[in-house]
């Protein structure tokens, strides 16, 4: 089964990446500026990755239940602007939010 899992792994991944191009396409003065989302500074985060009120008491709430530092926050920010980049959109919205949440919680129960 692990065979057929990374078949399917590397079928995912090759239909992700023509929307990858159309993403970096679309935010294309944003992408110069650092390359991938991960390479954001604080400054780009502020700038880029805007949530709205709904969303601020999300986070807010994360990084109270998960005992977040500033990084974390950051970190959740930068992949809640990936998965909304993923999706053609330019706002990120409460359910990109969400799922960057459920990520970090995740890598956080496997550390």
């Amino acid at each position: 089964m692990v065979h057929g899992s990374t078949f399917s792994f590397r079928a995912k991944s090759s239909c992700l990446r023509p929307r990858s191009r159309r993403r970096a396409a679309i935010f294309s003065p944003r992408a110069l500026g650092w390359g991938p989302n991960v390479h954001m500074t604080p400054r780009h985060t502020r700038r880029y990755c805007r949530i709205d009120l709904q969303g601020e008491k999300l986070l807010e709430l994360a990084v109270e239940k998960l005992g977040l530092s500033a990084r974390g926050h950051q970190r959740i920010l930068k992949v809640a602007r990936t998965i909304a980049d993923l999706a053609e959109e330019e706002e990120i919205r409460t359910e990109h939010l969400s799922e960057a949440i459920q990520y970090r919680s995740l890598d956080r129960r496997l550390t």
